[in-house]
Order: structure tokens, then sequence, then C-alpha cells
């Protein structure tokens, strides 16, 4: 944002040295007198009303270029936002990918390095995923009966 800042300044001081150069140039060669003097001399070729309808044009495609620019400018400062939050986006995302190599019985992952863990350990060390223990009716009915027939009443007398 700051550059924007810089720049507009820079442009605005362009500016401001081309209007005061152009008033000295018209003002040493007396230009509008010359003009005048001109237009006066050939009015039949209507040079004043084209040279004003010129100028007017000229105003116009300033207007119109000062609002692209205006509008460039809101659509950077979008582009620079949205890019922002892409990267953020980019910065949090963090994968597992390819085949893990899984042991059959111990359910333990091999690193790289031929070390093996716990499934547990290994998806919160490549993963920005937290991991929570927790056990599934299947296995709770298998190893904690009782506990199980308290906490699903209705699935233990279907069993029965």
């Amino acid at each position: 944002m700051g550059k924007n800042i810089s720049k507009t300044i820079i442009d605005i001081a362009i500016i401001a040295g081309i209007l005061f150069f152009s008033f000295y140039l018209f003002q040493s060669f007396d230009a509008l007198g010359k003009f005048v003097e001109f237009s006066s001399k050939y009015e039949r070729y209507e040079i004043d009303e084209i040279v004003s309808t010129c100028i007017v044009l000229i105003f116009c495609l300033v207007w119109f270029s000062i609002r692209r620019w205006c509008e460039t400018i809101k659509i950077n400062n979008i582009i620079v936002k949205k890019s922002k939050e892409l990267q953020k986006a980019f910065d949090e995302i963090k994968q597992l990918k390819g085949i893990l190599p899984l042991c059959s019985f111990c359910k333990k992952i091999r690193e790289d390095s031929g070390y093996w863990e716990q499934v547990d350990v290994y998806v919160q060390k490549h993963s920005e995923a937290d991991i929570s223990h927790s056990i599934c009716p299947e296995c709770m009915k298998k190893y904690y009966p009782e506990e199980f027939m308290e906490i699903y009443p209705e699935k233990s007398n279907k069993a029965e």
C-alpha cells in the first residue's frame, strides 16, 4: 500500500512539473495571443471551435483515465488481499500424501528412516491434525461389555 502512495506522489509531482513547464512555455511565446491571431486570420476553417472541442475532449479523456486508474488501484488492492489470503491458506495446508506402510497387526506406520511409530504420533507429526483418543462401539462392546451396556442399552438389548 505504501508503494502505491509513493507512486501517486511521484505521478502528481511529474504532472505539476509538466504544468509549470507548459505555463512558462506559453507565457514566453504568448501562445494564446498567437492562437487568437491565427484563428482570426483563418476564421472560415473554424479553428477556434475545433481547438475548443479538442480541449473538451482532452478533459474527458483525462477524466476517464483517472476513473480507470482508480478502478485499477481498487482491483489491484483486491488482488493483493486475495493473494495474501490464498498464501495464508497454502501455508496452513499440510497433507499426508503417498503410500503409508502400515503394520497389519499393531497398526504402526514405518517412517522414511525405517522406524515404526504409532499412527496417532505419525499423523500428529506429519499433519496439522490433533489426535483425540476414543473407542468405537464395537471395541467397547468387545473389551468393555459392562460399560457398553450402560452407555448403549438399546444396542445391548438387540444383541441378546
